[in-house]
Formats: structure tokens, C-alpha cells, sequence
């Protein structure tokens, strides 16, 4: 379990085994949730490295210790 809270503290992203959430911190409710299909297209536990965040709070970037990223939309209204 990894997270991370982006620049402007309106968004608390978190990177579990096989997903990747979005928390709106002003409201407390998830705004967004990812599930994370492996490189073969399967559905199952896909392992992250990291987690890290752009500089704009927009995208979320995840590594497998592989060598595979994952871009992720994190944007929120």
C-alpha cells in the first residue's frame, strides 16, 4: 500500500495491490478507482514499485518493478 497526497491537497491517491483510488479530501468520499489489468490483459494482483504524482496533480504515474508504467487520469471537478 502506497500513498500520496498531491500538491494542492485536494486529492489523496492510493496504490493497493490491484487498484489505485482517489480521495477527495473535501468531501472524504473516493472521486475516482482504477483497476489495474496485468500486461498479459489478466484481472489479477498486479505488484507496483512506486507511486509517484505530477507536478499538476493530473496524473499519477505507477512503476512495476519489471519495468512497466501506468499513467493514471486523477483529475477531479
Amino acid at each position: 500500500l502506497q500513498s500520496q497526497v498531491t500538491r494542492d491537497g485536494r486529492r489523496f491517491v492510493v496504490l493497493q495491490t490491484d487498484r489505485l483510488e482517489v480521495w477527495d479530501t473535501r468531501t472524504g468520499q473516493v472521486a475516482k478507482s482504477y483497476r489495474a489489468k496485468q500486461p498479459d490483459g489478466g484481472w489479477q494482483a498486479y505488484q507496483y514499485g512506486a507511486l509517484t504524482i505530477s507536478p499538476d496533480g493530473k496524473r499519477a504515474y505507477t512503476a512495476h518493478p519489471l519495468g512497466s508504467i501506468l499513467v493514471w487520469d486523477i483529475e477531479t471537478k
